[in-house]
């Protein structure tokens, strides 16, 4: 589910004005000059690589941009700013792809194909993806915020033990017009 943050980049991207977005550490901040990614640009999003810390001092959900893994089964939900049990460490992305097209006429997707694989020594369930980008509050700030623009609960956990690997297909999608209420 694209979160409030998605739909508040949107329209301040094509309304060209500022907007508000809540960072994963809770923090409401107002973003100038439309600094961030596209429609066109979430494959490219969902292709970035695996969870990673933006200041590298290590993976929180205050500290992380990409595409992460979380443990919660919690329903998605718009307000939605963070992955409540984000897997910090263990997995890794070994290949992935990306694709974003028109499935139906007004109705479009995304894709994100990644093969994980649990690199720890204790089991891995994954129970919900979130997609992650990092935003600069002005074009002359030097510090990346965290803002999670959409997250999926999967159907079913996937269960990785140590050395595993498996596919994941992560699917979004939207209507032409997505509402910027």
């Amino acid at each position: 589910m694209f979160t409030q943050n998605y739909m508040n980049y949107q329209k301040g991207v094509f309304m060209g004005a500022d907007y508000v977005v809540t960072t994963a550490n809770g923090t409401a901040t107002t973003i100038t000059g439309g600094l961030s990614v596209s429609l066109a640009g979430l494959g490219y999003a969902l292709a970035r690589g695996i969870c990673r810390s933006i200041s590298g001092a290590g993976n929180s959900p205050s500290d992380v941009s990409g595409v992460c893994f979380g443990t919660d089964p919690t329903p998605p939900t718009k307000n939605d700013i963070t992955l409540p049990g984000l897997i910090a460490y263990g997995l890794t992305i070994e290949s992935m792809g990306s694709l974003v097209g028109k499935v139906a006429e007004g109705i479009y997707a995304a894709w994100g194909s990644y093969t994980v694989k649990n690199t720890s020594t204790t089991l891995k369930n994954i129970y919900e993806i979130g997609i992650f980008v990092s935003l600069r509050s002005s074009a002359s700030s030097g510090n990346y915020l965290p803002v999670l623009m959409e997250r999926t609960v999967l159907p079913e956990p996937i269960s990785l033990q140590p050395g595993e690997e498996t596919i994941i297909t992560h699917k979004i999608t939207f209507n032409q017009t997505l509402s910027v209420d």
